[in-house]
């Protein structure tokens, strides 16, 4: 059975000698069930987020000489991306570029379009916003995979969705915002501990991913 978000919680509060509720409550004064909710999720996503541990597919429609689209809002990072010529139904990968890249490699995107685009550029735009160079002179559709938004994590027993093996380093992760927030808790020595933790678990598990263990 998943870890929950509950679960967790409950062992932050043995950890943090507080009274062991589920996270219903946090006796000490010291933080907020909104703020351990806001923990959760930002240490999940970010560890997602890392080590691309979900992948998502997805399409976007492109019109002829058009060179920009927007993402849905649970695109985090793109991972592969693909230009469909709508008319042949040939695939074609496209590389990531920043916008250094796509300026002088390929100098004339602005003003000429190509058959396929050659590049993507998602890093150094607006929030959301997909560039690609040069545009198509011919509508196709952009298929790509993603790292998408979890399931928000809400203190209400909710799985995590991540495996978990990955649990306890998102724990570590949590513990170490805690003790980093200014007030009467701040305790920055437990805090870069607690961060150590996450960062060897988050190692641990590229590891893992990578075939090494």
């Amino acid at each position: 059975m998943a870890t929950t978000d509950q679960q967790v919680l409950n062992e932050i509060q043995h950890h943090l000698i507080e009274t062991a509720n589920n996270g219903a409550s946090w006796v000490s004064g010291l933080w907020t069930v909104a703020e351990l909710t806001g923990y959760l999720n930002q240490r999940q996503r970010r560890l997602v987020r890392e080590l691309a541990l979900i992948y998502e597919r997805d399409t976007l429609a492109l019109g002829a000489d058009t060179a920009t689209a927007t993402l849905d809002e649970d695109v985090i990072d793109l991972v592969f991306l693909w230009w469909k010529n709508n008319a042949s139904g040939v695939y074609t990968p496209l590389q990531r570029a920043d916008t250094h890249g796509q300026d002088t490699a390929l100098s004339s995107w602005r003003s000429t379009s190509a058959t396929t685009p050659q590049t993507y550029n998602a890093t150094e735009l607006a929030s959301l916003t997909l560039r690609v160079a040069p545009p198509s002179s011919a509508a196709g559709t952009l298929e790509f995979l993603y790292v998408g938004l979890t399931t928000a994590l809400a203190n209400t027993g909710v799985a995590f969705a991540v495996p978990d093996v990955c649990v306890s380093c998102i724990k570590w992760g949590v513990i170490a915002d805690m003790l980093s927030k200014e007030g009467r808790g701040q305790d920055l020595i437990r805090a870069m501990l607690a961060e150590s933790r996450y960062v060897e678990g988050r190692e641990a598990i590229r590891l893992i991913l990578d075939g090494w263990v």
